[in-house]
């Protein structure tokens, strides 16, 4: 087993006249178009819309979740601009240190900045916007006097059946019978009408529809006459007297109860609300009796590239390493024992591997040796649950993510070390927009943060041995 060093890769508050200090807002998206687009902050908004924060906004005939990259206290290009219609969240999803990362991936890999940044995210965050067509009254006149078949009648039967499609939708439905020009047609002469539908994300939070009382309640006079004979909504207005309640509590307390509010609320005694609720991770159960399994013993080869890793790592600069073992000569030990060592300095460690090794074997040894401080990250878990485990590592409770290509960006705020596994492999070379490879940009993420990267391999690629020997 050799190891080798390896060259790194190339306020005030304002007066009511006055604007804010950061008045506008600079804006990316997940779209091929490397240009950032100029947002005015809302009144409403001021102070809150930060730098690495989405926000939904109007995009042409659409409504998009973008990037704010920078912020902006005059408009540059002095025209009539567009306002933020939404804020998503009330802290940055992206650092300025992954903001940062995904600038040189736009930069190097010729793709858009909003690309980038929507790799280094889970996927399934953002809200989007959806066409909706539906017949309206003329149409279903117009379709009751057609009495011969045409592709308008066709489309006009379809959105009768389904009420409402989007557009690819109804094209499918309709298969050979659709027609393009004909849906044109109806909607020029007011037959089909589009409509724009928001699809929120339900992953990072979720959306509780409440009650409470009115804020202006007749007399109580008055009040004891309009439920004098309704003992059902009397209940209920004095249990929402105690506070307020969600619909979903409240149904659990008085059964059937749709009627009753729409009642109380035609009287004007309550009124309805959403919340828009931030969702709680679901913890994972711990073995209270789990004790980390015991380092295997080095080899004298072993010993010595690990204490020339484990001066870089205490030394805090950054420092790229090429471990060329062939299989079974203990490279993964060494990797666990440089994560530990990156973890007694309360730093944080990543682990990249090719998917078809993502075991479950290579996921349960991790569990051994560091419980509960492991992230897992890889394409076979679900949207909600990839999730979980970003936030996990967002929020700090744990120090490790173990992951395929797109682990690189796991957000950690103190990166002492990435080990990149076969860093030979083909599959870290991302196929679709941003075309990033997950080696060459572990290199620059850890060459900002200051910190080691270990590259493993049997076979190392042509390229990183030319380099180790640079």
């Amino acid at each position: 087993m050799t190891i080798n060093s390896t060259p790194s890769p190339n306020s005030t508050m304002p007066l009511p006249d006055q604007k804010p200090v950061h008045a506008y807002a600079n804006v990316v998206f997940n779209l091929p178009l490397k240009e950032a687009f100029t947002y005015e902050i809302p009144a409403h908004f001021d102070g809150m819309v930060k730098k690495g924060m989405r926000v939904f906004v109007p995009f042409g005939r659409r409504r998009l979740t973008g990037y704010v990259i920078s912020l902006s206290d005059h408009n540059e290009k002095n025209i009539t601009l567009k306002s933020i219609e939404d804020l998503p969240d009330t802290e940055p999803v992206i650092s300025e240190e992954l903001l940062s990362l995904t600038q040189w991936m736009a930069n190097y890999y010729q793709s858009s900045w909003g690309e980038a940044i929507k790799a280094a995210l889970p996927a399934g965050l953002d809200d989007t916007s959806l066409y909706k067509l539906s017949i309206t009254d003329k149409g279903i006149q117009a379709l009751s006097l057609s009495s011969q078949p045409s592709p308008a009648t066709h489309i006009l039967q379809t959105l009768r059946s389904k009420k409402s499609l989007t557009p690819k939708q109804l094209e499918r439905s309709l298969k050979e019978k659709y027609n393009p020009g004909a849906l044109a047609k109806l909607k020029c002469n007011g037959l089909v009408e589009s409509k724009i539908q928001i699809k929120r994300s339900s992953l990072s939070y979720k959306y509780e529809k409440s009650i409470c009382l009115a804020k202006n309640l007749p007399a109580k006079e008055e009040i004891d006459k309009l439920l004098k004979r309704s003992p059902k909504q009397r209940a209920v207005y004095e249990r929402l007297c105690k506070g307020i309640s969600t619909i979903a509590i409240l149904t659990k307390e008085f059964p059937a109860l749709s009627d009753t509010i729409k009642n109380l609320r035609t009287k004007g005694l309550v009124e309805t609300f959403t919340e828009k609720k931030e969702k709680e991770l679901v913890r994972e159960k711990f073995d209270p009796q789990w004790t980390a399994e015991e380092p295997l013993q080095f080899n004298k080869e072993q010993e010595l590239c690990y204490r020339k890793l484990e001066h870089s790592i205490e030394s805090e600069v950054f420092h790229p390493y090429l471990l060329h073992g062939v299989t079974g000569s203990g490279k993964t030990e060494i990797y666990l024992r440089c994560i530990q060592r990156v973890l007694d300095l309360d730093k944080s460690a990543v682990m990249v591997v090719p998917e078809i090794s993502l075991t479950p074997q290579t996921v349960d040894r991790f569990h051994r040796r560091f419980g509960n401080q492991v992230a897992v990250l890889h394409s076979g878990l679900t949207q909600k649950e990839r999730f979980s485990e970003w936030k996990k590592i967002r929020e700090g409770k744990v120090s490790i993510a173990v992951g395929a290509r797109s682990a690189i960006f796991a957000p950690f705020k103190r990166l002492g070390i990435i080990v990149v596994d076969e860093e030979h492999d083909t599959s870290y070379k991302q196929d679709s927009n941003p075309r990033y490879h997950a080696r060459d940009s572990a290199m620059i993420r850890a060459r900002d943060q200051n910190a080691v990267v270990l590259l493993g391999s049997a076979t190392p690629s042509l390229e990183s041995i030319k380099n180790a020997e640079l």
